[in-house]
């Protein structure tokens, strides 16, 4: 590798005290803010970002054009003209998808929740994708990798 010394498959740097501080600092931020109670009004407004920006990444992936704007008048509940139905409907999808995920999370918390009344471990959703299931993967091994 001598004609590509930038190039290391090391690590080749050292965080100084400060540095770790810092990293100190922004984990407190981050845990603050995640758990700092939130209006009602501020939740949805939260929730409609990320739906909108969700779902406009994920459709993009196959091509979807759909602006953010179109997106969130979907995800609100509205038609888009219909020369644009196609797209509307792969957004409506996603949604429906991204509604379930979040409908099974929280049915497991209410399970975990009901599981502690009575000494029983608490209940972890796994989402993992299809070929990774296979004849000799375990739950445990699938649960450190996903």
């Amino acid at each position: 590798m001598s004609t590509y010394d930038h190039l290391l498959f090391s690590r080749h740097w050292n965080l100084s005290s400060k540095t770790h501080y810092e990293l100190g600092q922004c984990d407190a931020i981050v845990q603050a803010i995640a758990n700092a109670p939130l209006l009602p009004e501020y939740h949805r407004r939260l929730l409609l970002v990320s739906l909108t920006k969700g779902a406009q990444a994920t459709t993009a992936i196959e091509g979807n054009t759909l602006s953010e704007e179109e997106i969130e008048r979907v995800v609100e509940g509205k038609s888009l003209p219909p020369s644009k139905q196609y797209q509307e409907q792969e957004v409506r999808n996603i949604l429906e998808a991204f509604n379930i995920l979040l409908q099974e999370v929280k049915w497991c918390g209410h399970a975990s929740v009901f599981a502690a009344g009575y000494g029983e471990k608490p209940w972890t959703y796994l989402l993992v994708p299809h070929d990774e299931i296979t004849a000799s993967a375990t739950l445990q091994g699938l649960a450190a990798r996903w």
